[in-house]
């Protein structure tokens, strides 16, 4: 029964899209062209709507560049109680589209590949900026405290 059913739905995939409709691989539903990235509507064969392309694509991200889990994210999230391990503050950027909360950037040594803990968008850019190179961020704290900032 659901053989038939997929290739039905096969058969009229093309008039779907004909009619600005769309069927996700993922979760099977039917919707509208603005449920899908343009990308996937146009040229995808196998398209997954945008929530569906939100499932997992954290999990594939942490996997391919820093080689970890979720569970091992998570277990470095609680281990630094949640916060940035530079300025213990909370992550507060959010998605300007979702606006849901982008969660801690994945910090690690360029070199080694090695994942040195978590940080916030902020202090990511700022080590990012100046290479990770402790001279210029001594050089920086100096300036700082000479200019009577700090």
């Amino acid at each position: 029964m659901e053989t038939a059913l997929k290739n039905t739905l096969t058969e009229f995939l093309p008039e779907l899209r004909n009619m600005g409709l769309m069927r996700c691989c993922r979760c099977k539903g039917v919707k509208e062209k603005q449920y899908f990235s343009k990308h996937n509507f146009y040229t995808n064969k196998y398209p997954y709507c945008k929530e569906c392309s939100k499932i997992g694509s954290k999990k594939r991200l942490l996997k391919k560049r820093f080689n970890i889990t979720e569970e091992q994210y998570s277990s470095l999230l609680k281990k630094q109680k949640m916060v940035c391990a530079i300025c213990k503050k909370g992550e507060e950027h959010k998605n300007h589209i979702t606006k849901k909360y982008l969660g801690l950037a994945v910090d690690h040594c360029h070199k080694t590949q090695k994942i040195r803990g978590l940080l916030c968008r902020k202090c990511n850019l700022m080590l990012g900026n100046s290479k990770d190179n402790i001279e210029t961020l001594e050089t920086a704290i100096k300036y700082l405290k000479n200019r009577g900032i700090v």
